[in-house]
């Protein structure tokens, strides 16, 4: 038995997501002025290029430029939505577990309401009525993703709200929210934060879909982005497709590892 289960996974996924958001902050200085600015002749190949590592599109752009800008807008879109989805989800999770009766009914109907619909359809209803703009676009991931932290944050403050020491909080006068706040939320948190990796990864996989189908942020270069220009030269460019492709794979797959990680690290009750 390993002394720190998940450490590994933690620390790989961790580190390859640390070099993402360094290339991300570093875009502006590496790379300045527009992304999307015309600097060379159409379809230039990867590494055939000192000044393009990764070539140019069909219409003489960067690829390079452009892979490192959208990296910064795709993960501010996933983190956005996924801090937006647990700040609601856990809020009214805690409400709902700690008061319990007629509250706790209607909120978890609600719960299950917005279950019924996939997020990627509720995401996609949304973005069509409200227009692509990025506040559109979170909003609409974060609708689709608060009901699961909703559910486990109101089942393990449910597990917790009749230990001894609420009991205690309660007798001193305490009051109700800072009692569930302060006290047994901190306790029932844990579990929860298991879910942080999932909601992510799912996040940047809901804005790529967006940005392929056209209702991505017209205003921002994205992956998924990238993606949708480069299938209208599929055959005689793949690189087009496969570099930000295969950009989010290994992002999706590295915030997958150390959600993980950190799951098992962090949380005793999962040890191995």
């Amino acid at each position: 038995m390993r002394r720190h289960p998940g450490l590994i996974e933690a620390a790989a996924g961790g580190a390859f997501l640390a070099l993402l958001l360094a290339m991300a902050c570093l875009a502006s200085w590496l790379w300045p002025g527009d992304p999307l600015a015309f600097v060379s002749k159409p379809l230039r190949p990867p590494f055939t290029d000192p000044h393009l590592p990764l070539g140019s599109d069909r219409l003489g752009r960067d690829v390079a430029a452009m892979l490192a800008h959208a990296a910064g807008n795709t993960l501010l879109i996933a983190g956005s939505a996924t801090a937006a989805a647990f700040l609601v989800g856990v809020v009214l999770g805690t409400v709902a577990g700690f008061a319990g009766g007629l509250l706790d009914e209607f909120l978890m109907r609600i719960v299950e309401a917005f279950q019924v619909i996939p997020g990627f359809l509720l995401a996609l209803a949304l973005v069509a009525i409200l227009g692509p703009s990025l506040p559109v676009i979170v909003l609409a991931i974060a609708a689709g993703a608060w009901p699961a932290p909703a559910r486990l944050t109101r089942a393990e403050v449910r597990s917790w709200r009749s230990r001894e020491f609420v009991d205690a909080a309660r007798l001193l006068g305490m009051p109700p929210a800072r009692i569930a706040f302060c006290e047994v939320l901190p306790n029932a948190l844990p579990p929860v934060l298991s879910l942080i990796g999932i909601i992510t990864a799912a996040a940047i996989l809901v804005e790529s879909a967006l940005s392929f189908l056209g209702l991505g942020d017209p205003n921002r270069i994205t992956w998924g982005r990238m993606v949708a220009d480069g299938r209208s030269v599929l055959r005689s460019a793949p690189a087009l497709t496969l570099i930000p492709g295969t950009a989010i794979c290994l992002t999706v797959l590295s915030v997958g590892i150390a959600g993980d990680g950190l799951t098992r690290l962090l949380d005793p009750r999962r040890l191995r």
